[in-house]
């Protein structure tokens, strides 16, 4: 079997591990900040990104935790920090991240002892709704991740997926990088990491357009399977017993 063939045919025992579950899939957004999540601790969450700074992190447990596959105009020396930092804060939780880091996310025993799956970003999204999402195969690249972690929980046959913390609001703040938590807890910022080096209004409209399309792909297959996304899940969380 080729080696990337034999990478990705471990992803098949997720395939519908989760069958007609819901799961929350959290984002940093600052609009996090609104939420108690301290009642998803029995959920299956997917933390994203930088989102293990959080303060409830150690409550919530989430199960899962998604690395986003590229970063603008990090360097290798800050990313190898942040993904340390990561490894030693997310306590159990399986990760996944892009098969383009298969060796930079593994060196120095990064992530050693727990679950960690790769996906193959090399698929084409005009071809994802007649192939369908297939964590064995190549899958198109996301513009932002909780793309890639809807794409997750679909193989993973959950039917409910609540978006939390996902914003997208960021030309209404061009150049300034907002979070649930301040710059100064990403240790990428803190080492002088600026995520809008060579930005512009046209560029980041690009942007926004293709996550648009990606957003609307998604809906297209998620309805076809009858799973239900919730883009922006304002109740307040604390009454859990609207969501049985």
């Amino acid at each position: 079997m080729h080696p990337k063939q034999a990478i990705l045919s471990k992803n098949a025992d997720l395939h519908n591990i989760h069958k007609n579950k819901r799961c929350f899939i959290l984002a940093t957004g600052p609009s996090i900040n609104r939420q108690n999540l301290k009642p998803l601790k029995d959920e299956i969450c997917f933390s994203l990104s930088n989102f293990f700074v959080h303060p409830d992190f150690a409550v919530m447990r989430p199960q899962y935790h998604c690395i986003a596959p590229y970063i603008h105009n990090c360097p290798e020396q800050d990313w190898q920090a942040w993904m340390k930092r990561a490894d030693a804060h997310i306590g159990y939780a399986t990760v996944f991240c892009g098969l383009s880091d298969y060796d930079r996310n593994q060196r120095d025993g990064l992530f050693e002892g727990r679950q960690l799956h790769f996906i193959d970003f090399s698929g084409i999204w005009k071809n994802l709704a007649a192939d369908g999402v297939d964590l064995t195969r190549p899958l198109p690249g996301p513009q932002s991740i909780p793309v890639m972690a809807i794409m997750i929980a679909i193989y993973m046959g959950i039917r409910q997926i609540y978006l939390l913390g996902c914003d997208h609001d960021w030309l209404t703040h061009m150049h300034e990088s907002k979070h649930f938590y301040t710059e100064g807890e990403h240790i990428i910022s803190r080492r002088g990491h600026n995520e809008w080096e060579g930005a512009d209004v046209e560029t980041e409209c690009h942007c926004l357009i293709k996550l648009w399309q990606q957003y609307k792909c998604l809906k297209q297959i998620s309805d076809g399977k009858n799973v239900e996304i919730i883009p922006e899940f304002c109740t307040q969380i604390s009454a859990m017993n609207t969501l049985q």
